[in-house]
């Protein structure tokens, strides 16, 4: 069985058609207008003064979308009738009594052959500190 080209109504494709859709395809694209936000290829570039110029109208672009923002910002703001502030909650100090314990551990190197071990076990039963 032979392949055949057939579209959905039953006719079949001939090479010429492809060739005529595949040919007004590439036009189409290839003439799809001039980009007019042409930028300057930094890469290639060799000149300096041509790579300071589109530095400085970057930056006055910048700045330029920069006090766009700060205003919609600051429209939006004063849209807003409720506004999202960070919830604290504040208490009084009061006077309490604190405990606390301090544990220490350590190596000791001496001269002479020492044995340093806590009294009453391994725990302090009152600090007068």
């Amino acid at each position: 069985m032979k392949y055949q080209n057939i579209n959905q109504s039953g006719k079949y494709i001939t090479m010429k058609n492809i060739y005529a859709i595949l040919i007004l395809t590439l036009l189409l694209t290839a003439c799809g207008g001039d980009n007019t936000n042409k930028t300057l290829d930094i890469a290639s570039a060799t000149d300096v003064n041509a790579v300071k110029a589109e530095r400085d109208k970057l930056i006055a672009q910048q700045q330029e979308i920069s006090a766009k923002l700060k205003t919609i910002d600051m429209r939006i703001d004063a849209l807003t009738p409720e506004k999202k502030l960070p919830l604290i909650t504040t208490f009084t100090a009061k006077s309490e009594k604190f405990e606390h314990f301090l544990e220490l551990q350590g190596n000791v190197a001496t001269k002479q052959n020492l044995v340093i071990t806590p009294r009453d076990g391994w725990y302090f039963k009152k600090c007068s500190c």
